[in-house]
């Protein structure tokens, strides 16, 4: 048992690119049954974008309609089997085991299953448990890993990500709207949580948000962040906006540059959908 009260494993995986240059695509999407989700228009985005890795967000396979864990893992390893690229296929809850997880696929292939680590008050209310398991992947000698949402606040998982050696976290991650929320707080919030914690990491954060309703209104607050910078966060405009955003990451010795290199509308795909009014 490690000395901290979770385990760290170390998945190893075969290289598929470089990784002194980095493309990342991001669907900010909203919580719909998986079946429903236009994934001949993911295909599409993907056969021309040519990500390395793709992200999808917290509970984007809406947990009241979708089916058993079995059928959604199912589901995505399907969908994603001709997609040359790392897939991190947002999240769901396994009711099983009482979890949140987030599992991870190259070509149709199972490649992680993580566990939410730190879920939210209300989730544990629910009957949610933590998990035990912190998942670093390698490939080669680059390592990423993956958390979710509420892990953010849990500082100590980036200084130990730091210590393995990991330079890029995905964070899928449903982002309550807050009705009295102002600009300036959300800016203080992207500084402090996720400036800083790449900051602790010395690597990249990548935040892909939920859109529509689970048992809260949902907003669009995605965002990539640097070890120095914010890269990129949505517009206010954007909160409630399907999308689909690509980043290109580059990294020479241990510093990050990167920019944005596609951002597109998803609306024609997404009309309307729970709570978040009609598009």
């Amino acid at each position: 048992m490690d000395k901290h009260p979770f385990l760290i494993k170390t998945i190893t995986l075969s290289p598929h690119h470089p990784h002194t240059t980095l493309r990342i695509a991001l669907f900010q999407v909203p919580s719909i049954p998986v079946d429903n989700h236009p994934w001949e228009l993911y295909r599409t985005l993907i056969d021309a974008s040519q990500p390395h890795y793709v992200i999808f967000p917290e509970h984007v396979w809406d947990p009241d309609a979708s089916p058993h864990h079995t059928e959604i893992m199912d589901t995505i390893a399907r969908h994603t089997l001709h997609w040359k690229t790392y897939v991190i296929g947002g999240t769901w809850i396994d009711r099983e085991t009482s979890r949140s997880v987030s599992m991870g696929f190259y070509m149709g292939q199972v490649i992680y299953r993580y566990e939410k680590l730190n879920p939210t008050e209300n989730e544990r209310k629910a009957g949610i448990r933590p998990g035990r398991t912190l998942v670093v992947l390698e490939e080669g000698s680059f390592r990423w890993s993956v958390l979710i949402c509420a892990d953010i606040f849990q500082h100590e998982f980036f200084n130990l990500l730091h210590e393995q050696d990991v330079s890029l976290v995905f964070l899928p991650t449903a982002s309550p709207y807050k009705a009295n929320d102002t600009r300036e707080k959300q800016l203080e919030r992207d500084e402090q949580l996720y400036r800083k914690n790449a900051e602790r990491l010395g690597g990249v954060l990548v935040k892909v948000c939920t859109l529509g309703f689970v048992k809260t209104k949902l907003q669009g607050r995605t965002l990539v962040a640097l070890p120095d910078r914010i890269l990129y966060r949505n517009l206010l405009e954007d909160h409630f906006t399907p999308l689909f955003i690509v980043i290109e990451l580059s990294r020479r010795k241990s510093t990050w540059t990167g920019q944005v290199i596609l951002k597109k509308k998803l609306t024609s795909s997404f009309t309307s959908f729970p709570d978040g009014g009609s598009l």
